[in-house]
This record gives structure tokens, sequence and C-alpha cells, in this order.
């Protein structure tokens, strides 16, 4: 009879809730298996060794058989967002990019059901990782870009005006002078109103064109509205007046109230239009599919 010192350690049989709390509290955890397995949340599912609850195989122990796990686990979600940042990625060069993310999700580990809000805070880390190095230059540059990325992407996957209804430029131009005043006009949720310290809008239309020849970065104020129409979003450039009325407009505004903020905050600017101006300001933005059809 074989001595029982010799025999591998039982494997123990938790509750199978038990089982998956600890198995996802070890595959997750950003410092390996062995770390998760010990980790306050590893020991709160399930007080045991890896060998304990995994058997080894021929050729690999437990400890590694749920690495291969914790590996597919990382390369899932650091595929995820290369997927969702290609300029960023193309801009901070591949090796980079990969170590500012293996940061991000050490940080800010995913804890959502759905991958969709895996990059949440990406922009927002980029910022305070540029701020604690002292770089007052690339680093808040790439979170802007990745703040615009990322707006696209939402742009993209939100309810539009492809199923709420758009307001037609027609409908808009029929609206009696009388009563425009007191119009209250609703952008759809598809529309996001983004304003910046970079020219981060000429450099994205840069590097969607041809990703190996990038501009220099350019600090200059920028104001972008993201828009769908027809599952195609659309990036408009706006200048800083453009942007004042349709954020009070946004704000739920009446058009009369955010034209005269605007007039107001922008009285001395030479950028204030005209009348005709503004009917073709508003028609430009009804036409890229900013505003939802009225009544709705």
């Amino acid at each position: 009879m074989a001595d029982d010192d010799a025999r591998s350690p039982p494997v123990i049989s938790p509750h199978l809730a038990q089982l998956q709390r600890w198995f996802q509290a070890v595959i997750t955890h950003p410092g390996g298996v062995h770390e998760g397995a010990a980790s306050a949340e590893g020991v709160a599912a399930l007080v045991a060794e890896i060998g304990e609850v995994a058997e080894p195989s021929s050729r690999q122990s437990a400890e590694e058989r749920m690495a291969v796990y914790a590996q597919a686990y990382w390369a899932r979600l650091l595929e995820c967002l290369r997927e969702e940042f290609p300029i960023v990625r193309a801009t901070a060069g591949e090796e980079a990019f990969d170590m500012l993310v293996v940061g991000y999700l050490a940080t800010f580990p995913s804890r959502s059901y759905t991958l969709g809000r895996l990059s949440d805070k990406f922009a927002k880390y980029l910022a305070s990782s540029a701020a604690e190095s002292g770089d007052d230059l690339f680093g808040p540059f790439l979170a802007e870009l990745a703040r615009l990325e990322q707006a696209v992407n939402e742009t993209f996957d939100a309810a539009g005006g492809e199923t709420l209804g758009y307001l037609q430029a027609d409908a808009l131009r029929q609206i009696p002078a009388n009563e425009q005043a007191a119009l209250l006009l609703k952008l759809l949720p598809t529309v996001r109103l983004l304003e910046f310290d970079f020219d981060v809008q000429s450099f994205y239309t840069a590097a969607r064109r041809d990703p190996q020849q990038l501009p220099e970065p350019a600090r200059q104020p920028c104001f972008v509205a993201l828009s769908r129409r027809a599952y195609v979003v659309r990036r408009l450039s706006l200048t800083s007046v453009q942007f004042a009325i349709l954020a009070a407009i946004q704000a739920g505004r009446t058009l009369g109230e955010a034209l005269n903020g605007a007039l107001q905050n922008f009285a001395d600017d030479a950028e204030m239009p005209d009348v005709d101006v503004l009917a073709a300001w508003f028609g430009e933005w009804a036409e890229a599919g900013l505003f939802r059809r009225l009544g709705d």
C-alpha cells in the first residue's frame, strides 16, 4: 500500500456559488492567480489553496492550469480596448498602449457584466496618469483623444433618429417666425457636445486617413458635435458660439433663450452671426441629425 503522505491533497467540493466567486477572484486578479487566491475576495469566497480546488494535469500544475484562464481573461480585455481605441493606439504605439491598458485595468478592474462599460474611465485614467507624471503635453492630448474616440463609440451605440425620428430641415424652416423663440428643440441621445484644449478633431481626421503620418498635437481650443444619421457617425467642427447655443439647447433652454445667452456671452465676438447665418447653421445641424423630430 502506498504511503498516505505521498498522495495529492484531496480536492474539496465547494458549493457552486462559492466556486464561481473564487474562480472570478483568482483569474481576474492583476497580480496573477496566486495573489488572486490569497486576495480578500478569494479568501472571502473560499478559504483554500489553488491545489485544493483544482487538479493538476499530467503536464501542468493546478496553478498553471488556472493561469491559462487568467491569461485568456486579460488578453480578451486588452483586445477589447485595442479595438475600441485604434487611433489612441496608433498615436501612443502598440507597446506603450498595452502598458497603459495594463495600468488602467489594475486601477479600474472590470466590474460590469458587459464589456461595453470596460472603457468608461480610460480617458480619466490617462489624464490622471499624465498629471502624476508632470506631462503637460502628450499625456493630456492622448487623454482628450481617448475621450473623443470613446464618444464616437457611444454615439454609434446610442438610440438615435433612425428609430426616434429626425427633425427635418424643411420642418424647421416652416415654423412661423413668431413661434421660433419659444421653440424647445431636443438633441437626440446620439449627440455628444465636446470641448477640448487640443485640436483632436483635426488630428483624428488625419489619423483615420493615414495612421502612419500623424501630425503634431496642436494645443488650441476645439469644439465638436457628434451625431449619427443612417447609422453613420458624423463629427462636426463647431465655433465657440455654435457650441454655446447647442449646449444651451441640450440643457433645456428654448431657442430664444439659447440665442440670447450667446448674444450676451459673445457680444463682442466677431463670429456672432446674423439671422441668415443662424438659419444656415440650424439647417446644417438638422441635416446632420442633431435634433429629434418635434412633438416627441
